[in-house]
This record gives C-alpha cells, sequence and structure tokens, in this order.
C-alpha cells in the first residue's frame, strides 16, 4: 500500500488514510479491511445526505402542492356560494 495525505471528512475531522502510522501491528489484511470500512462510511454518509436532501425537496413540493389544493378549493366553494346566490349565473 502506498502513503497517502490526511483527508477531511464532512464534518471536519481528520483520518489518517496511512494505517502503518496509527496502528504498526496492523497486518495489510486488516488495514484492508479498515479502509474499506472508512470508504463504506463515507459512502453511507453520502448517500444519507442525498436522501435527506431529496426527502427535503419531496416536503417542499407537498407543501406546496397542498397550498395550491387548498387555493383551488377555495375557489371552487366561492364559485358554488355565488351560483347559490346567484341561480342564472
Amino acid at each position: 500500500m502506498q502513503d497517502e495525505p490526511v483527508a477531511e471528512t464532512q464534518e471536519g475531522e481528520h483520518h489518517d488514510i496511512n494505517m502503518d502510522e496509527r496502528m504498526p501491528n496492523m497486518s495489510s489484511f486488516e488495514r484492508l479491511m479498515i479502509n474499506r470500512m472508512d470508504t463504506f462510511v463515507d459512502n453511507q454518509r453520502n448517500l444519507y445526505e442525498m436522501c435527506k436532501s431529496k426527502f427535503n425537496n419531496m416536503d417542499t413540493r407537498f407543501s406546496t402542492l397542498y397550498k395550491q389544493i387548498e387555493e383551488v378549493q377555495r375557489q371552487i366553494l366561492k364559485l358554488q356560494f355565488q351560483r347559490e346566490d346567484n341561480p342564472s349565473f
């Protein structure tokens, strides 16, 4: 494995990609597994952020749709009252 620089995570924490300095007693397999787990965690974090963003966007769109439906219902009621008040309408 080649030495890689220190990477910065989303929270601003630093984690060493070079496991030789942090844990010298680890086998290459253990280092590989830790690197893969770190990658998995990063991928899961990215997936979470993407899903959170999509759901927030959906919440906004549903809220807008709900307001539009309320407005249409209000206009329908207004037209019904106008029709009742004025049968020739």
